[in-house]
């Protein structure tokens, strides 16, 4: 456990010429919102991660090494890395990896398909028509759910935009 003053969360997200970059931007802007706050940010950082973290990252996102994406070199990167909370911005880790990383901490997943089982004290799901319905059996009873496009995770200087228009 860390310093709870300065709590760390753990960012695992991926990224790759099949996926894009999008789930670490929107990992990022997260995390920036975090840091803003007190926070302090890492991101399991597989080459293809890295690459994204390169471009767009600012100096506060810390990074722990990862060999790959695949779900075992992340959970063994895990393993390494002190947090106190974990995010998922990944839809190829299983429920079962997901809760080996998350080791007991509280674990927020970033989701847009709603298509298997997630493990999860706080989904997001930012799509328009998401439902509740929609996450039934596929997360725990006690999960909370954050639904719709009010939980949009927008970077600064796109919702200063909208405010400006």
């Amino acid at each position: 456990m860390t310093d709870l003053s300065r709590p760390r969360v753990l960012f695992v997200v991926d990224a790759g010429p099949d996926v894009g970059g999008g789930h670490v931007m929107r990992a990022l802007t997260l995390a920036g919102a975090l840091a803003d706050r007190g926070a302090t940010c890492a991101f399991l950082a597989a080459p293809d991660v890295a690459t994204v973290l390169d471009a767009f990252a600012d100096s506060r996102m810390e990074r722990v090494a990862a060999a790959a994406t695949t779900p075992e070199a992340l959970v063994t990167a895990a393993e390494a890395a002190a947090f106190d909370a974990v995010v998922f911005d990944h839809f190829r880790l299983q429920r079962e990896h997901q809760a080996e990383i998350a080791g007991g901490r509280p674990a927020l997943v970033v989701d847009d398909l709603a298509d298997r089982p997630l493990h999860a004290g706080l989904l997001l799901d930012p799509g328009p028509a998401r439902r509740a319905e929609d996450y039934a059996g596929l997360v725990g009873a006690e999960t909370r759910l954050l639904l719709g496009p009010a939980h949009a995770l927008v970077r600064p200087a796109f919702a200063t935009a909208r405010e400006a228009a």
